[in-house]
């Protein structure tokens, strides 16, 4: 978005590969009125097929860590109850995807250990 700001792009097609898309649909579900379209180009990974009903651990965890500093003591957002109930809602999105996350864990079959000496001949 910074770049699509500093070059005065209006409403551009965006393309991207592999990782790209993390960005692509960041910004074609957070800032869907700045773009007229978006392209992925083998892109197609959990990463860039995130849907907010169903979630995604690492991308919730991300949206909620840049969210905290909000709440930082003396920084007081313009709209605070949003702010705080937008922070609530992340919460309560994570607490679900990491309770989620303990259940398959408990269902995935432990890695054999790992010899803790290598003997060569």
């Amino acid at each position: 978005m910074a770049v699509i700001g500093a070059l005065h792009l209006i409403h551009p097609i965006l393309a991207g590969h592999s990782l790209a898309g993390e960005e692509l649909n960041f910004i074609g579900s957070q800032h869907p009125d700045a773009i007229a379209g978006l392209i992925y180009l083998d892109a197609g990974y959990s990463y860039a097929l995130y849907d907010q009903a169903h979630g995604q651990i690492m991308l919730d965890a991300l949206k909620l860590r840049d969210m905290l500093p909000q709440i930082v003591p003396g920084k007081i957002p313009n709209d605070v109850q949003k702010s705080l109930s937008d922070i609530l809602e992340q919460l309560q999105r994570m607490e679900k995807e990491v309770v989620q996350y303990q259940e398959e864990l408990k269902l995935r079959t432990p890695a054999p250990a790992v010899r803790d000496q290598i003997r060569l001949p």
